[in-house]
């Protein structure tokens, strides 16, 4: 059994698994897809471009899941299906732009930094609950639920917050009266423990293809 197919095997159906092929060759792309891979996450933009266009005609979906720049919305739009990581108001109402431009609607996830990380981009809890009506508003977007990147932590911690965020989101969708169905949570390491908190997007990468060949 490959490590895609014993992963599957512990991921509930309903359940979106992506792989997390950042750095990794196509040619080790391609051994995934030919396992039954369909979704595939990156982080970089320019990197990713060689990627999905020698694809395209595998008729792949692309997660984004790296820093949003200004000069690269262009090319997220086009060529990415879903972006993870909207992590300001500002880059939302850009991306809305660009969408608009491009006659496309963007499935989007709001990346919250939850813990309060200095290090780390994302709405602060505050800033979420002020910014989530007027991304709701936005055209050519199509809100569909939070993303969370938490610090490192023994799993039984982690599971705590995953169970944490999971609770805000429901708190946070009910004060609003918008809906989140999608949770995008949970890596190679906790994949498990955030299934079981309610995550519906885990992207997974050593774990599928080991470590990084580039």
């Amino acid at each position: 059994m490959s490590n895609l197919q014993a992963i599957k095997a512990s991921v509930p159906d309903g359940i979106t698994l992506i792989a997390v092929s950042k750095s990794q060759s196509i040619k080790s792309i391609e051994a995934v897809i030919a396992d039954g891979q369909r979704h595939f996450g990156e982080n970089y933009v320019q990197e990713a471009l060689e990627k999905i266009k020698a694809l395209k005609h595998l008729g792949l979906t692309w997660h984004y899941l790296g820093k949003i720049q200004s000069n690269k919305l262009k090319e997220i739009v086009e060529y990415f299906d879903y972006v993870h990581s909207v992590d300001s108001l500002k880059h939302a109402e850009a991306l809305s732009r660009e969408c608009q431009k491009q006659q496309k609607t963007m499935p989007i996830f709001l990346q919250v930094n939850f813990e309060n990380e200095p290090s780390k981009n994302g709405f602060s809890p505050d800033e979420l609950t002020e910014s989530l009506p007027k991304i709701k508003a936005l055209p050519n977007l199509n809100l569909i639920g939070l993303m969370l990147i938490p610090s490192p932590k023994e799993n039984n911690e982690q599971q705590q917050t995953f169970s944490a965020f999971r609770a805000y989101r429901d708190t946070v969708a009910q004060k609003s009266n918008i809906t989140l169905p999608e949770l995008s949570m949970g890596m190679s390491v906790d994949y498990l423990e955030a299934i079981q908190e309610g995550a519906t997007y885990v992207r997974i990468g050593t774990k599928i293809f080991g470590e990084r060949s580039l």
